[in-house]
């Protein structure tokens, strides 16, 4: 997998990131059996979980999860804001004398 992603020059984020894992190995190697045999059985399964393992760690980016969660602060209140309101002017009606202007 590795020699395959080099010579096309394909994610070289995820190259660096398994060239850690390996540089790693000796503290991470009771989570590589473990990984190895929970999915050996089913080979498609380990190399997705490896898939989706490493493009995880290429695709994490703690500034844009800040400002998402941020962004969805942000809405939230506006949405709540819109609510109090709506519910006041709902209310302002729902009381309204019948007739008047």
């Amino acid at each position: 997998m590795m020699e395959d992603l080099q010579a096309k020059r394909i994610w070289p984020n995820v190259c660096s990131i398994i060239d850690g894992m390996l540089k790693r190995r000796i503290e991470l190697a009771e989570v590589y059996e473990e990984v190895h045999a929970s999915m050996a059985q089913t080979p498609r399964a380990l190399y997705m979980f490896w898939d989706v393992f490493l493009h995880a760690a290429d695709g994490w980016n703690p500034q844009k999860s800040r400002a998402a969660r941020q962004t969805l602060y942000w809405r939230s209140s506006i949405h709540d804001a819109f609510e109090t309101r709506s519910a006041a002017i709902a209310d302002r009606y729902a009381n309204k004398p019948i007739g008047r202007p």
